[in-house]
C-alpha cells in the first residue's frame, strides 16, 4: 500500500516565504544552476518541452552532482537557514559556495507553480533516493515521499528540479536563447576558478557559448548522447577542463 507523503512544516512565515518566490526568469534559473554547482555538478542539463501552442509545459534542471541526504533534507526545507553552507565556506570538492541560506531553491516557483525536488545520494555502499514537493497554494509545508534503496546497478548521484503548472512569462525567459547573454555574465567568474562544469539546453552544450563560438567555431558540434557522455573536440578539453 502507497504511504501518504510526510509533510514538513517551515518554520517560517508564509509573505516571507512569498517574497523568495518572486524573481524573472533569468534569476530563477540561475539559482537553480548554482544550487547545482554547489553540490559539485559537472553536468547541469536544463530540460523543457514545448506543445504545439509553443506554450512550455515542463521544465526540468538536472544534475550529476552529490545530492542531498534524507534527513538533511528535512532540516533544510524545514527551515531556511538550516543549510551546510551557513557552516562551511566550500563544497566538498573545494568549490566556493554561492548560496549560503537555502533560499534558492524556491526561487523555482517563479518558473511553476508546483515544483518536486528529487536527490539521489550516496549511503555507505548503495544509493538512496527520494523526492521533496513544494506548492505554491502551501507555501509552509514541504511533502517527502518514502525513502528508497536503488538497485545495485545504478550508481549515479545527482539531483533533479521538475517544475509544473508552467509560468510561461518567465519560464520562456529563463530558456530563451535570447537570455543566454545574462545568464552567461552570473557564472563568468566563477568559470574562471572552477572550469570543470558544463551546462546544457536541451541536450546542447551552451555555457558560455557565445564565448566558445566567438573563440572556437568548432565548437557548434558538441554534444551530449543518451548515457549523458559529452563528445567534443579535443579544444573544448583544453578550453574548459572536460574530458
Amino acid at each position: 500500500m502507497r504511504q501518504m507523503p510526510k509533510i514538513i512544516d517551515i518554520a517560517v512565515e508564509r509573505d516571507h516565504i512569498e517574497s523568495l518566490t518572486r524573481a524573472n526568469g533569468i534569476t530563477a534559473i540561475s539559482e537553480l544552476i548554482w544550487n547545482s554547482l554547489d553540490a559539485d555538478s559537472t553536468v547541469i542539463n536544463v530540460e523543457y518541452e514545448k506543445n504545439k501552442l509553443t506554450r512550455i509545459e515542463n521544465l526540468e534542471v538536472i544534475d550529476n552532482g552529490r545530492g542531498i541526504d534524507y534527513h538533511r533534507a528535512q532540516d533544510v526545507f524545514g527551515r531556511l537557514v538550516g543549510s551546510e553552507k551557513k557552516l562551511n565556506t566550500t563544497s566538498p570538492n573545494g568549490r566556493q559556495y554561492h548560496g549560503k541560506e537555502g533560499k534558492g531553491r524556491y526561487k523555482a516557483l517563479a518558473l511553476g507553480d508546483l515544483v518536486t525536488f528529487t536527490s539521489t545520494y550516496k549511503n555507505a555502499d548503495s544509493l538512496k533516493e527520494f523526492s521533496i514537493t513544494i506548492d505554491r497554494n502551501n507555501l509552509t509545508h514541504s511533502a517527502f515521499s518514502d525513502l528508497k534503496s536503488l538497485p545495485k546497478e545504478k550508481n549515479q548521484t545527482g539531483f533533479k528540479v521538475s517544475i509544473q503548472n508552467i509560468i510561461q512569462e518567465t519560464a520562456i525567459q529563463a530558456i530563451d536563447i535570447s537570455s543566454r547573454k545574462e545568464i552567461e555574465q552570473k557564472f563568468a567568474s566563477y568559470w574562471i576558478s572552477y572550469p570543470d562544469f558544463a551546462i546544457f539546453f536541451n541536450t546542447l552544450l551552451w555555457v558560455f557559448g557565445a564565448t566558445m563560438v566567438l573563440l572556437l567555431p568548432h565548437l557548434k558540434v558538441a554534444h551530449k548522447d543518451k548515457n549523458n557522455k559529452i563528445s567534443i573536440c579535443i579544444f573544448c578539453s583544453l578550453f574548459f577542463g572536460i574530458n
